[in-house]
């Protein structure tokens, strides 16, 4: 199955120093322009076949080690 990059959602996730994993916050227009940025620069989108529930439960438990 092909991605269809025009038609998804990017999550943003910051790392500090100590490993900590922060949503950003931002306003819709750059928020369309970051979007619109990294649609365009994507050349591979690996598939991990989690949600992005999934993946924030992983990475809590990937932080308390």
């Amino acid at each position: 199955m092909e991605l269809d990059i025009e038609n998804t959602r990017v999550t943003i996730l910051l790392n500090d120093n100590n490993n900590k994993v922060y949503a950003v916050a931002m306003t819709k227009e750059r928020l369309e322009a970051i979007t619109t940025a990294i649609k365009m620069a994507i050349e591979y989108a690996v598939p991990t076949g989690k949600t992005q529930g999934e993946l924030v439960k992983f990475l809590e438990m990937e932080m308390k080690k």
